[in-house]
């Protein structure tokens, strides 16, 4: 119900014909050709004064139109045929003058005729544009003046009509028509009538300007038209019967019928009040004002028994979206304020139009929520942008503390409560609901946050510790909702959080919940580091019980980042007890300011086994080149290996590479440091191994300290791998000093095949022992050797280690590739020196032939640039034989020295 009707004006003096207004000012046409003024008109119960009356002096006639021109402070008055024009202000004659003696003939034939015209007989003020400009209606004629001032009008046009028009309006550049059958457009531009709409010849024709278009009457329906003649799509009005009288204050249509008066929206062309007109209390209505400037309130006259003026008010639009919100018709309301809310003229919204729908959404919010809607309330909220702290606020056990209380009918405990009585399940169910709701709406208000707290430039520092302030709130409660219904979430958000939380309020309430692995977290966001240690070894030690909690890995991971070293040693020790390989991930994958020999140190103190891989970290993985560690390591690898083989009670594998289980790991990696690293103590590490089975080890140490004899010895004597020691020999820097020594050793093995037993270092003299003692015959071995690798040896070296009983037959292939070598090397040598004679024959040769040339320069010879005889000056001769003077040797430019 936008509209209440109440008495404004009472005790005119004669009955009412017509009226306007004009902010505040209202003016009273009568029956008897009286014009009334009454000023300072307000909706209250006072009596407005009379300001000034003026009569026509037309007889009595009554007052026809009234139309305000507010842009040059004109009153058009209509009497019997006569426009009057009026002062608005103290409804005097204004002296008018006409810029066209037309004009001037009709109004009497004077150039001033006191703002009086004749033989009028309807008006109409342009409106949708910024012009002053009016129509006057003669007999089948239209004329269009302007005022260019209050004192000056100009004719604009003449548009001849076919049929005068009961009622005018003007919009734009159309004029409209309404004749006694139908609605008619003329077209200013072109003069052109065209009918519209017809319409029944018994009824009054009604026709109104409504909210940028035209609105048309016929019967008990009201058409809308655009203001150049289409039919506008906007839904048609119904009305019960046909109207009296049509007035338009925007969004409303209101329409004066003999008993009541119907209210129309033109949102949605709906009927939204009906006010019956009571001739007991409440006088009839014979008039509907037809002012268009924006008014609180439409004026409605009485005839009896007294004539009154009453206001129909507009109650404000803020009381009529309440009761849209009273009757719980949410949507309506907002969607009613948004089209209601805009600039009368250009239909922008208004300038607070943003601030005041947050409000009603708001409020809607508000209602819903205290209806137990939580969804629904909380999805008004996000639009009303409302702060996360006024809607923590309604919650008290998730506000921090110090907060500002919640309003009581705000507190959803107390809410839900009401609502479900005894039901505990009802209850429960609510309550649940509620926190889901909330924990969503914080999700969202969260992202919004951090993002607008990372845009914040650094100067906008208040703007920065406000955004921090609400971050802060609407973190706090999403660990406490986490807490409840999303536990996998608590610790995830607790760390990316940065931080911003009210601690306090946080911790009693995760000790409430036991939630200790959360509280842990906190603790590490806050950098108390000491208590979320202790806390975690609590719940990996059992006094504390959590699922889902690894306890151990928390820690390592806060202990591999910490710099206070005294809290590793406190602390890592139970990890590393619980989790070998988690721990040492705490001293191997951090920044520990510690020495590696404090944490070999710590580390052996904990378990002597932690030292293994803690070593090869610093050498396999930090590639640190410092022999103490790589000897170190090497060291545990050779211990852990005899005590493998001791445990075992076999012997090694010759191949370490088909060494299984633990023992081939171990003797992989020793190898492979072996051959990898050369930061270790070779001596020292041979002198653990040297007596025992492990060859391969043994290898890579005498080549690591050049002892090629003893290599060659282990590969042949215990490895029995024959190729390998030629391969050995060859891919050497020396091969043909190894592959002799390999023919030594190959010399001093036994027809038989036996090998030495035990391996020491042999003396120099242990080669010519063995040779005495076994004298018959030269091993096949060396026979293969000396036959296939014979262009790598010395033929009277090889002769000087063979015993003297070895058959030359015997070595004959050998013997015969070696002078075939070395006859090759000879003749290449040959041929080398020759060649190098030749050049040296051929330079001489040369030389002489440069040297041996001569000119004959007699008296008659002259030279040949300048053609002047050379007689017995100085002369100079090219290579091409040419004889020129010494004043013309740098003219010639042949560019060849001459001889």
């Amino acid at each position: 119900e936008p509209y209440e009707i109440s008495a404004c004006i009472a005790g005119v003096p004669s009955r009412i014909e017509s009226l306007d207004c004009w902010v505040g000012n209202v003016y009273v046409g009568t029956a008897d050709g009286r014009v009334f003024h009454y000023g300072d008109t307000k909706l209250s119960d006072g009596q407005p004064a009379c300001q000034k009356q003026i009569s026509l002096n037309v007889g009595k006639k009554p007052v026809e139109q009234l139309k305000v021109m507010p842009g040059v402070g004109r009153l058009l008055v209509l009497c019997d045929q006569t426009l009057a024009i009026l002062s608005m202000y103290d409804l005097e004659f204004g002296a008018i003058e006409f810029s066209n003696s037309t004009v001037a003939q009709r109004g009497g034939g004077n150039k001033d005729n006191g703002g009086i015209w004749r033989g009028v007989t309807g008006i109409c003020i342009q409106r949708g544009t910024a012009e002053l400009r009016v129509c006057v209606q003669f007999k089948k004629k239209l004329s269009l003046y302007e005022f260019c001032s209050h004192q000056a009008v100009e004719l604009v046009k003449d548009i001849s009509i076919s049929e005068n028009g009961l009622a005018l309006e003007w919009f734009e550049d159309n004029i409209w028509l309404a004749t006694k059958k139908d609605y008619t457009l003329v077209h200013v531009g072109t003069g052109k009538a065209e009918a519209v709409l017809q319409h029944d010849p018994k009824q009054h024709p009604v026709l109104v300007i409504a909210d940028g278009e035209i609105l048309l009457a016929k019967e008990k329906t009201g058409l809308f038209f655009r203001p150049f003649g289409a039919p506008s799509s906007r839904k048609a009005l119904e009305w019960e019967s046909a109207p009296l009288k049509i007035a338009f204050h925007f969004p409303f249509v209101v329409a004066l019928h003999s008993k009541t008066v119907e209210v129309h929206c033109i949102q949605h062309s709906q009927l939204v009040q009906v006010i019956q007109l009571d001739k007991q209390s409440l006088p009839p209505f014979t008039l509907l004002s037809e002012g268009y400037e924006p008014q609180q309130y439409l004026l409605l006259a009485a005839a009896i028994p007294s004539p009154v003026v009453h206001f129909m008010a507009a109650r404000p639009l803020d009381v009529q979206v309440d009761r849209f919100i009273e009757s719980s018709r949410f949507d309506d309301a907002i969607e009613f304020f948004r089209f209601c809310a805009v600039e009368p003229d250009t239909k922008k919204p208004l300038s607070d139009s943003v601030q005041r729908v947050a409000e009603i959404h708001r409020r809607c919010g508000l209602r819903l929520f205290r209806a137990c809607l939580f969804a629904e309330a909380f999805a008004h909220f996000e639009e009303a942008d409302a702060t996360p702290a006024e809607i923590i606020s309604f919650f008290p056990d998730l506000a921090p503390l110090g907060a500002a209380p919640c309003p009581a009918d705000c507190d959803v405990t107390r809410i839900v409560k009401s609502a479900c009585g005894s039901d505990a399940q009802g209850f429960t169910e609510r309550m649940t609901a509620a926190g889901q709701c909330l924990m969503t709406f914080l999700e969202r208000q969260h992202v919004y946050l951090r993002s607008r707290k990372q845009q914040q430039a650094a100067s906008a520092a208040r703007a920065a510790a406000v955004t921090a302030n609400a971050l802060r709130d609407v973190q706090t409660s999403i660990v406490m909702l986490y807490a409840t219904f999303k536990p996998q979430l608590v610790v995830p958000f607790i760390k990316e959080s940065g931080g911003l939380f009210h601690f306090s309020t946080l911790e009693h309430y995760l000790c409430n919940k036991q939630s200790w692995n959360a509280l842990a977290n906190l603790h590490v966001v806050q950098k108390n580091y000491r208590a979320a240690l202790e806390m975690w070894l609590k719940l990996g030690t059992g006094v504390y019980s959590e699922e889902g909690c690894d306890a151990v890995d928390e820690t390592a991971a806060v202990l591999s980042t910490c710099s206070d070293i005294a809290l590793v040693w406190e602390f890592a020790k139970w990890v590393l007890i619980e989790d070998e390989e988690r721990g040492l991930e705490i001293f191997t994958l951090g920044g520990l300011t510690a020495t590696h020999d404090e944490t070999l140190s710590y580390l052996h103190e904990v378990k002597a086994d932690l030292e293994q891989p803690y070593l090869e970290h610093i050498v396999n993985d930090l590639h640190l080149e410092d022999e103490r560690y790589h000897t170190r390591l090497a060291n545990i690898y050779v211990q852990s290996i005899l005590e493998e083989l001791a445990v075992s009670k076999k012997k090694p594998e010759l191949d370490y590479m088909s060494e299984q289980g633990t023992l081939g790991q171990l003797r992989t990696k020793l190898v492979q440091l072996f051959r990898g690293s050369t930061s270790y103590n070779a001596n020292a590490l041979l002198a653990q191994i040297i007596k025992t089975e492990l060859y391969e080890e043994q290898i890579t140490l005498f080549n690591k300290i050049e002892d090629y004899q003893q290599v060659l010895r282990i590969i042949v004597h215990h490895l029995k791998d024959y190729r390998r020691a030629e391969a050995y020999c060859i891919a050497h820097k020396t091969p043909a000093v190894l592959l002799l020594e390999l023919l030594r050793i190959y010399i001093t093995l036994a027809p038989t095949g036996n090998d030495t037993a035990g391996l020491d270092r042999p003396s120099p003299e242990s080669s010519d022992n063995v040779l005495a003692a076994h004298p018959p015959k030269l091993p096949q071995m060396a026979v293969d050797l000396l036959n296939s690798q014979a262009r790598y040896f010395d033929l009277m070296l090889v002769l000087d280690c063979l015993p003297d009983s070895v058959p030359l037959q015997s070595v004959f292939s050998c013997i015969t590739q070696a002078l075939q070598e070395d006859l090759a090397v000879w003749r290449r040598t040959e041929v080398t020196k020759n060649l190098a004679k030749m050049r040296v024959i051929r330079a001489e040769s040369q030389l002489m032939v440069d040297c041996a040339w001569s000119v004959t320069v007699t008296e008659n010879s002259t030279c040949s640039v300048c053609n002047k005889l050379l007689g017995t000056q100085v002369f100079a001769r090219y290579p091409d034989s040419t004889v020129v003077c010494f004043h013309c040797l740098s003219d010639r430019g042949r560019g060849k020295p001459p001889q």
